[in-house]
């Protein structure tokens, strides 16, 4: 919908998106068939930010997507992504519906942030859950309202809190979306995401649902005098706004809260700010990217589930949370930088460095935990080969803990399709 106005403005890239988009106008299709290899060193097993629990030691990767759609309401994916240690069938889903109205049922992720590195919420930082989310694909009404309501099965937690003991289960995820798009290019919206259930915690089937999306969770006081609490909640305003000036620009803003600290259901507990700016073209052939989060503690921990957000031993969010000994549930700031380079129609190069610094103040059992800066770059070039999209990355750094790394990696997509700019 928005190609016509994007080819007025810049001729090459919109017609690297209407290739892109090609792929999908079919009965049936291949999407993506992309094989990766790679050689690492160094001692650090740290998790990639945003691959599905990919850790930087990882020898292989290989991901597969293709569609079958027989009638306009239908569509039947089936897709995967594996690596060395784990295989998820990421992207295999059963679609059903309308424009406003789409329920999907399988391996979707789900991402609740207008930010690009990082979702406080639900990113794609930890392997995919199975779920069944039912959202809408065009705006409704005037005001551009848009929904997400999905619930998620996580895996196994041994230990989880139940009544006067423990019980071990999968906790369920229910998550939810409400944005706004009053006009073009200013989006508003909320979400929240609630973890629980598992085990003996399982006490009720839809109902259960309903509440874990809008009740509080704060702990009550029952009759008896006993203090009851249903799950663990997370929940975020963000806000986004284009500005089609002579250099056009993004900002991007969410403001997140790990619980509610106070009585009042509405108000968030520990934050977690993240600011974006986005330079989509500078100079015609360069664009930049900066995002910053700072976050306060008590992030993807809860006393109820001893392995908190989690999803296969990573955190739904924000990759910092992957960053730390588990339970040191500590304050930081994190920085993102990146630019790209248009160099020729069909060479793209990338550079990103992060950085990470947790709070030195924090205590724990007396002492400061022997947390180091994170620091990570990473170089990347895409281009074609005989038709296939290749793209190759030299990255290394120094984890949180002091352990170095470095990564040369190649991947080459025999799908046949290709986009160089993101």
């Amino acid at each position: 919908d928005a190609l016509p106005s994007a080819c007025e403005r810049d001729r090459a890239l919109c017609e690297d998106v209407r290739r892109y988009l090609d792929r999908y106008m079919n009965r049936y299709g291949v999407t993506q068939a992309r094989v990766e290899g790679a050689v690492t060193s160094g001692d650090s097993a740290a998790t990639m930010p945003n691959s599905h629990g990919e850790p930087v030691d990882s020898a292989w990767r290989v991901a597969a997507s293709g569609y079958f759609q027989p009638n306009d309401h239908i569509i039947v994916s089936a897709g995967g992504i594996a690596y060395d240690g784990h295989a998820a069938p990421t992207g295999s889903l059963l679609s059903i519906g309308f424009d406003f109205a789409q329920l999907d049922i399988g391996y979707r992720d789900h991402w609740l942030s207008p930010l690009t590195d990082s979702s406080s919420l639900i990113s794609t930082q930890a392997p995919t859950m199975p779920s069944i989310t039912l959202s809408n694909y065009d705006p409704i009404s005037p005001l551009g309202i848009s929904y997400e309501v999905f619930l998620a099965q996580a895996s196994r937690q041994d230990g989880i809190v139940f009544e006067e003991g423990t019980t071990s289960g999968r906790p369920r995820i229910a998550g939810v979306q409400l944005g706004i798009e009053p006009t073009a290019g200013y989006a508003l919206a909320v979400n929240r995401i609630t973890q629980y259930g598992g085990g003996a915690r399982n006490t009720g089937g839809f109902s259960q649902f309903i509440d874990a999306l809008t009740e509080s969770q704060n702990p009550v006081t029952d009759a008896s005098g006993e203090t009851e609490e249903f799950g663990n909640q997370v929940a975020s305003i963000t806000s986004s706004m284009l500005v089609d000036a002579k250099i056009p620009f993004g900002v991007h803003l969410e403001y997140a809260g790990e619980d509610n600290a106070y009585a009042a259901g509405y108000r968030l507990g520990a934050t977690n700010l993240s600011v974006g700016v986005d330079l989509p073209q500078l100079w015609k052939v360069f664009d930049a990217k900066f995002e910053i989060s700072e976050w306060q503690n008590s992030w993807y921990t809860h006393h109820l589930y001893p392995r908190g957000l989690t999803n296969h031993g990573n955190v739904l969010g924000h990759w910092f949370g992957d960053q730390r000994v588990f339970g040191n549930s500590i304050g930081g700031r994190s920085e993102m930088l990146a630019v790209g380079w248009r160099r020729t129609s069909n060479q793209y190069l990338r550079a990103v460095y992060r950085t990470m610094k947790l709070d030195p103040r924090w205590v724990r059992e007396g002492a400061v935990p022997p947390y180091d800066t994170l620091h990570a770059l990473g170089l990347s070039l895409a281009t074609d080969w005989q038709g296939f999209p290749i793209e190759v990355e030299l990255s290394g750094g120094q984890d949180i803990f002091g352990e170095s790394f470095a990564r040369l990696s190649g991947s080459i997509d025999f799908s046949g399709h290709a986009i160089h700019r993101p």
